[in-house]
């Protein structure tokens, strides 16, 4: 029998002959190098995710994070201003006193205590915040969730450019540039603006065809990311979600023709299970009445100079608040721009929501009367810095647009006009540069390296606009890398020259605030809820401000649980609140006041005028209480038990502050219940009036509209559940016939 022939020898990875035995080895590495190439062919070969793919991407964020953020992570160094005040102070307290489950009703640790859903900018029911708490929630942690909210827009943004089909090289540009433009440098102090630019580019995706509609998934993980944007991001950037997300989800439908049970209705569906999520936030405050919105001025500043902040990291003699004028985006992404395609979807709609957002925020179009009538407009003070995540969002789309368009050029470059007038394009942006040098009278200062990148930037974009499809792909590649890493040099100049706004010495700044750090002072927090009565409030300085009293040097009480007289909070509207500025800001009556605030819980009678101090110091003493006779029976966060003895009818002043919200019951020694009407009384305390004779008097706070907010709530994962179910069940059946057609 003849024998067979020899099998042939397999091929060596990267399609290299088998070596002959006895030849000589590869050389070490090689096989590693072969590997890689392996792995870069089969990425090009698929759209589908791959390990490789998701490596480059995590080291991309990581990267990042490293580079800007270490001394987040170290503890070193955290935002300064706003950052160290409420924003970072009160969701210690509201997710140790309660948390998402249970929340807490009342906050007793400034100004007299207030309703804690009154706080419209707190971290109550925002996830991250929750999620931070569980490890302790101080400076550090909440420097370190800020930077991961970095990591969250540049995800956001890399998963929006490859669902919209633009490769992967691009959508790895949009991930650095968004990851290093302005919003979460120049706004770092203020928590919940950083978060709207870290949640935008996922609303986006989720309000577009780009969100994988299908999967049983969709409705509830995109209700989730609606939600916690409802939640957690600031009330005048809301209002920008709104317009801005209507514009761009219209756009798609529009531009798309699907049908509307692919994207519409199940959008529609995870919006109405947002809303009702946020209602236990929301709806009290319909009662409370302690935000307003519509009674504040726009401050926006669009000039000349702040054109120049899109190309350069700082400008003398801006207008306004430099924080809220600032719109830097790395130099790339602009000049990428030049050679977006105006055939793909998301650009369209891109396009669209940055029109909208320009007719509602430029300040100097003519129909602005008409802009100021729509609703919910009122709540921006800064309505440019409010929509400013969809200005620089349509700019890192064409961005990568462009990018995209240059890479899969397919052999065919870019000729003649169509070429020329991109370059034109390029060339004018570093020259707008060089105009705003010249307008702003720049001198020495730290605009030197950013120019510079753009320069380099604008150089290479031009050459990979020039060269592609006149060179082999490889180069065009290593070209884009380029472009990438220079977004990156452009973003990391830009951040560092700034770094006063966002970065400061965080130990000097907690001490300097409160003599010890924030996690010193959580270490010492005290419970004070097994006492019968509230512990005195934390003296306000001698002489002390207007300016003084709303000073975030109080809000360590938060920390502590021993209560302050003053603290920056955010309750402006409330009576109480402005009863009690007014009482110990006027000279007559701050030292009455204040003396009332600074004691423990007492009940003390009204005779016309705030008791003088020495009334104060007697009822807390001996609880001979300016005709009334008041025993501390009980203590709770949120409910006072007084034993009170009045000889006459009177009314007593209780010194805490009244909100709506708060029950009074009276029962006589004969066990008789009587129901009290707690109201505003002087400084802003509660007033109740007592009958003659012995009373146990309780009072009880409970958030207005609770149960209907928790109901609407409940109303929420239920028809989250119900929309899962029957998209779960849609796919089920759609399988099934399938199947039975393929049988």
């Amino acid at each position: 029998m003849a024998s067979r022939p020899a099998a042939a020898a397999p091929s060596a990875p990267g399609g290299s002959k088998a070596v002959r035995a006895g030849a000589p080895t590869d050389p070490p590495g090689h096989h590693m190098i072969d590997r890689a190439r392996s792995a870069i062919r089969r990425a090009r070969a698929t759209t589908a995710p791959t390990l490789l793919e998701a490596l480059v991407v995590l080291g991309a964020l990581v990267a990042i994070q490293v580079v800007v953020f270490h001394a987040y992570y170290g503890g070193a160094a955290s935002p300064a201003g706003d950052f160290l005040g409420l924003y970072s102070n009160e969701p210690v307290a509201w997710w140790r006193d309660g948390g998402l489950l249970d929340p807490p009703d009342w906050m007793p640790y400034v100004w007299g205590g207030y309703p804690a859903v009154a706080s419209i900018q707190n971290s109550g029911w925002y996830l991250p915040a929750g999620i931070a708490s569980l490890v302790g929630f101080d400076i550090h942690a909440a420097a370190v969730l800020q930077a991961l909210h970095v990591a969250i827009a540049g995800l956001g943004v890399y998963v929006l450019g490859r669902r919209a089909g633009l490769g992967r090289i691009a959508p790895l540009l949009g991930l650095v540039a968004y990851s290093l433009s302005t919003g979460f440098f120049s706004n770092a102090p203020y928590v919940d603006i950083v978060r709207g630019h870290a949640l935008a580019p996922w609303v986006l995706l989720c309000l577009s065809p780009l969100w994988p509609w299908r999967r049983v998934w969709a409705v509830p993980a995109a209700a989730v990311v609606f939600w916690q944007a409802a939640v957690g991001v600031y009330p005048g950037m809301l209002t920008a979600y709104a317009y801005a997300g209507a514009a761009w989800a219209i756009a798609w439908q529009i531009g798309t023709r699907a049908p509307l049970r692919r994207f519409a209705l199940p959008a529609v569906g995870a919006g109405l299970v947002a809303l009702l999520l946020s209602m236990p936030k929301y709806l009290p405050l319909l009662v409370l009445r302690t935000f307003k919105p519509g009674d504040v001025e726009d401050l926006s500043v669009l000039a000349r100079s702040t054109l120049g902040t899109f190309v350069l990291p700082e400008f003398p003699g801006l207008p306004g608040i430099y924080s809220m004028n600032s719109y830097f985006v790395p130099a790339a992404v602009l000049l990428l721009a030049a050679f977006v395609s105006f055939r793909s979807p998301a650009v369209r709609a891109a396009l669209v929501a940055l029109a909208v957002t320009l007719v509602i925020t430029v300040p100097q179009l003519p129909f602005r009367d008409a802009v100021e009538m729509l609703p919910g407009i009122g709540t921006s003070r800064f309505r440019l810095n409010d929509f400013r995540p969809f200005v620089l969002l349509p700019l890192v789309i064409g961005g990568m647009s462009g990018l995209a368009r240059l890479l899969d050029a397919r052999g065919m470059p870019l000729q003649g006009r169509q070429l020329s007038t991109r370059l034109v394009v390029v060339v004018l942006i570093p020259v707008a540069a060089v105009s705003f040098l010249v307008l702003g009278r720049f001198g020495e200062g730290t605009w030197q390296p950013t120019f510079g990148v753009l320069v380099a930037s604008a150089l290479v974009v031009a050459a990979l606009g020039v060269l592609t499809g006149r060179v082999p792909g490889i180069w065009s590649t290593a070209a884009a890398a380029l472009v990438v890493a220079l977004a990156a040099g452009s973003g990391l100049t830009y951040v560092r020259a700034i770094s006063d706004l966002w970065r400061v010495d965080s130990v000097v700044a907690q001490e300097a605030l409160w003599g010890a750090t924030s996690t010193e002072l959580i270490a010492h927090h005290v419970d004070l809820t097994d006492s019968t009565q509230r512990v005195g409030r934390s003296a306000r300085a001698t002489e002390a401000t207007r300016r003084d009293l709303i000073g975030t040097r109080y809000n360590s009480a938060y920390y502590t649980g021993i209560p302050s007289v003053g603290g920056y909070l955010n309750v402006h509207m409330s009576a109480s609140f402005v009863e009690a500025h007014k009482a110990l800001d006027d000279p007559a009556t701050a030292e009455a006041a204040a003396a009332l605030l600074e004691a423990p819980g007492i009940a003390i009678g009204w005779t016309g005028d705030l008791p003088s101090p020495d009334a104060v110091a007697r009822c807390v003493e001996d609880h001979q209480c300016n005709g009334v006779t008041t025993t501390p029976v009980a203590y709770a966060v949120d409910t006072f038990v007084y034993e009170i003895e009045a000889e006459v009818p009177m009314t007593v002043v209780l010194n805490e502050a009244y909100y709506t919200g708060w029950s009074a019951l009276l029962v006589d020694e004969q066990g008789r219940a009587t129901v009290g009407e707690p109201t505003l009384g002087p400084a802003g305390m509660i007033a109740l009036q007592v009958p003659e004779g012995s009373w146990q008097v309780t009072l009880t706070y409970r958030t207005p509209l609770e149960g209907l907010a928790d109901a609407l709530a409940a109303a929420g994962l239920l028809l989250a559940a119900v929309l899962t179910v029957a998209r779960a069940r849609a796919l089920t059946g759609r399988r099934r016939h399938m199947a039975a057609a393929g049988s």
